[in-house]
């Protein structure tokens, strides 16, 4: 599986979890717009605060992974937006 399959399954769990709505946006990511990324992003924010730390508020492997995952979102900002 490439990286960037492996960051959209992420980011469908993500969603499902967290507002099922946008699941359609993962499919048209590159065509997204400014207010579905950052919806997106903080969707993947929340579940990493929810989630994604030890009890010593370090950083676990998945939330290592959803930080990657919103740097990822991050490249989809278009500059007309």
């Amino acid at each position: 599986m490439s990286k960037q399959a492996e960051l959209n399954e992420l980011l469908l769990k993500c969603i499902e979890k967290h507002d099922g709505s946008l699941k359609d946006k993962v499919i048209s990511i590159e065509k997204a717009n400014f207010s579905t990324i950052e919806r997106l992003q903080d969707i993947v924010s929340d579940e990493l605060i929810e989630n994604g730390f030890d009890t010593d508020d370090k950083p676990t492997k998945y939330g290592l992974q959803l930080e990657e995952l919103i740097d990822y979102l991050g490249n989809f900002y278009s500059d007309d937006n």
